[in-house]
């Protein structure tokens, strides 16, 4: 299924139970019924934009964005409890990679893959009383100058090192013995990057940046999550896992 607004659910799209997004503020589904992503289902439409009603869930699948605006963007709490979350942008000020609601609203991480690189600016990362899945920060100033911006439910602080990469410069996570967590090429600029994985805990995991991938599976092109692919590159940075 395709929309003018940008959204293509799985069927005829590369990746299996995929659902690839590219516009302005292209993941804003939340109205009070919400969007509800999981296995083959394509996007559940809710009624009007709500900041106190409106949600946006994900629980399986394939959520592939590629944002001019907000990224993974709920006008209440967004939730992600399963499957594999990709955000790709913005990359100006104004917009964040994620958005939730300004009525006390929450970003909760409990399950599944989410990897967010863009716009330091706006930035919202999960929100400690809720979020149970551990998850990494770096931030660095973006390309209209700000470092961190508005903090939403958490915020960002600068990480030490971490300048602006171009479109198309790999990064790879690992743990405190080497052990890749993950590699992913982002379609876009990127000043920030949020990393969570069910296999990560508390410590101290190494930001490999600014490098490249040859060979391998990517998610979309040339562009997103890399299975099975060889990193290099020798930019790095040491970022402590919260939760």
């Amino acid at each position: 299924m395709s929309t003018d607004d940008g959204a293509n659910a799985a069927g005829d799209e590369p990746t299996e139970n995929a659902i690839t997004l590219s516009s302005d503020d292209i993941a804003e589904f939340a109205g009070p019924g919400g969007f509800s992503g999981g296995g083959n289902q394509g996007p559940n439409w809710g009624g009007e934009d709500s900041s106190s009603y409106g949600y946006l869930e994900v629980s399986g699948g394939l959520l592939y964005i590629e944002a001019e605006g907000d990224g993974f963007d709920s006008n209440g709490d967004g939730v992600i409890t399963g499957g594999i979350v990709l955000v790709n942008g913005p990359t100006s000020g104004g917009n964040g990679v994620f958005d939730v609601g300004d009525n006390n609203n929450t970003l909760t991480i409990t399950g599944g893959i989410v990897i967010g690189a863009g716009t330091s600016d706006m930035a919202v990362t999960p929100t400690k009383a809720t979020n149970s899945q551990y998850y990494v920060v770096a931030s660095g100033s973006s390309s209209s100058g700000g470092g961190g911006g508005f903090g939403g439910p958490g915020s960002s602080s600068l990480s030490s090192g971490f300048s602006t990469q171009a479109a198309g410069k790999a990064f790879q996570l690992t743990d405190s013995s080497g052990n890749e967590i993950v590699t992913y090429v982002p379609s876009k600029q990127y000043s920030w990057v949020l990393v969570s994985t069910p296999e990560m805990s508390s410590g101290t995991y190494t930001l490999n940046y600014g490098g490249s991938v040859t060979g391998g599976t990517f998610t979309n092109g040339n562009y997103g999550l890399v299975t099975d692919g060889a990193y290099s590159g020798s930019s790095t940075i040491s970022l402590s896992a919260k939760q």
